[in-house]
């Protein structure tokens, strides 16, 4: 099994989390994992930001 998988697996309880909890995450711009999906939320800051850059 891949290092990092069984690592997942190992620690799967401290992965967990709410459905209100935030979490970090970083977008690059891939579209693999926002594409076709509805719970997907922006924040405030992320609407200013997107309103910002498509003017």
């Amino acid at each position: 099994m891949d290092p990092r998988l069984k690592y997942i697996v190992d620690h799967y309880d401290s992965f967990k989390i709410g459905p209100d909890e935030p979490f970090p995450f970083h977008c690059v711009q891939c579209g693999k994992c926002c594409v076709h999906r509805e719970d997907i939320l922006l924040n405030p800051q992320d609407l200013f930001r997107m309103a910002k850059h498509l003017g």
